[in-house]
């Protein structure tokens, strides 16, 4: 934007004596923030003449970039004395890590590409500079906070100590770990133990994001030592995926008991955490109520064949330590597994006196993969033991590598006919469904193309 519109708006912001100070930066980031509009009252943000509903109405979130020179001028609006818009701000996201060349370049996965890491010499580390001048008493409707690429070593004390003065009123925390290098494990249990101790934190989602190749996250050279009793964390939801589970999971359990969690989901499960993750269901076995599992990022795709010659597959090991016994409260259940082992593991949920919804993710593989007479039958035992229950099988298009090999359309069809034939009673009843994403017919690629759901 030209220099002209912002001199004029300065202008307009004297008109009543008023004499508002806003810098610059604060009218660069307003006025691109509404597609460079030339009429600063469709945006009424930053300025005290500003109206408090459209500063609650436009920033409720506010986001700070990296870029590759300089700080963000978006911080502006949080450390400047004269924003006027903290009070209404409900979200952070600071974004160190993301490049914005990488996010737009066309043909990039879509919103995964958000997550990509920037090279280090691209970019500009902003946290350690911006987060000990946030203007954080003003923040008083913040709920939660999200941070991408948070590198916790980089940060100077008393930038922790500024972190920690954001969290006395957030319930959320979300963390996407884009380096391996980002949070090590020991640096994980001190971030979460300081936010825990300020706040009354009831969400935590932690991921590591990066889907191409398989990362580890640095662990600490040597064990965290449990403390002679551990800290109750009040949490209620908890979400870790990705690599991330391998280093965090330990010392989190470790240091932290985890007894009020109602809501569990972690994705991409491998054989080195099972263990952990079989320990963490036992102690909020009595409260958990909605479980969400993904078994092995390797799961989708082309990668499926990579399972058959593994050793050791996480589906096993967490049969073998009965990982959904013991689930008392449990009410919904979400499966993403290798669909060999899904009979295995309805088994033990026959014995959950409060299931109402089992969520089953499926593909054309289990065409081939599966026994599909066991499977049916082992839906039915359950269906008969918990007569409130509803099965949905949540069917995903193929990918390129099985599109190959038959079409996917009519593969979805001909899993869901021989599923439905052995289930006509579930489906009379209304207890049974199969849900999809809406294609685009005009996509000529396999991968989903809306977030639309239809049943089929």
């Amino acid at each position: 934007m030209s220099r002209a519109p912002l001199a004029s708006h300065r202008v307009l912001l004297q008109v009543d004596g008023a004499a508002a100070r806003v810098p610059l930066e604060v009218f660069e980031m307003v006025t691109s923030h509404v597609d460079v509009s030339d009429d600063l009252s469709s945006c009424s943000l930053v300025c005290r003449l500003w109206s408090a509903a459209a500063r609650r109405r436009l920033f409720r979130v506010v986001k700070i970039s990296a870029r590759q020179n300089g700080l963000p001028s978006s911080s502006s609006l949080l450390c400047d004395p004269t924003s006027t818009i903290l009070p209404f701000v409900h979200t952070i996201r600071l974004e160190e890590g993301v490049d914005y060349d990488v996010v737009h370049e066309e043909g990039l996965l879509g919103p995964i590409s958000m997550y990509m890491p920037a090279p280090r010499e691209s970019r500009t580390p902003f946290l350690d500079d911006v987060l000990p001048t946030i203007r954080t008493r003003d923040l008083t409707a913040l709920r939660s906070l999200e941070v991408v690429d948070l590198t916790w070593a980089e940060l100077s004390t008393e930038s922790r100590r500024a972190f920690f003065d954001l969290c006395p009123l957030i319930t959320s925390l979300s963390l996407f770990c884009l380096r391996g290098q980002g949070i090590s494990s020991s640096g994980m249990v001190e971030l979460l133990g300081g936010v825990t101790e300020v706040s009354s934190l009831q969400k935590l989602y932690v991921s590591d994001p990066h889907i191409f190749v398989r990362r580890y996250i640095l662990s600490d050279n040597q064990p965290i030592p449990s403390p002679p009793t551990k800290a109750t964390i009040s949490l209620k939801s908890l979400t870790m995926e990705g690599d991330c589970m391998t280093p965090f999971l330990p010392g989190l359990l470790a240091v932290f008991a985890f007894p009020h969690i109602t809501d569990l989901i972690l994705r991409d499960i491998a054989p080195d955490n099972v263990g952990d993750l079989v320990s963490l269901l036992r102690g909020c076995a009595s409260n958990v109520e909605r479980l969400q599992l993904r078994f092995d990022k390797l799961l989708i795709g082309h990668y499926m064949s990579e399972r058959d010659h593994a050793d050791v597959v996480p589906e096993s090991l967490f049969l073998t330590q009965e990982g959904l016994s013991g689930l008392t409260a449990l009410r919904s259940v979400h499966l993403t597994a290798d669909p060999r082992w899904l009979p295995a593991m309805l088994r033990p949920l026959s014995t959950c006196k409060h299931l109402e919804d089992l969520t089953i993710h499926a593909s054309p593989c289990m065409l081939y993969r599966c026994d599909l007479d066991k499977l049916a039958l082992s839906l039915f035992i359950l269906a008969r033991a918990r007569t409130s229950l509803r099965i949905i099988f949540f069917c995903d298009l193929d990918t390129d590598h099985y599109r190959k090999r038959s079409p996917a359309g009519p593969a979805l069809d001909q899993m869901r006919d021989q599923l439905a034939s052995k289930l006509t009673d579930l489906l009379q009843e209304g207890r049974l469904q199969f849900l999809r994403y809406v294609r685009d017919p005009e996509s000529r690629t396999a991968a989903r193309d809306t977030d639309d759901i239809e049943e089929f």
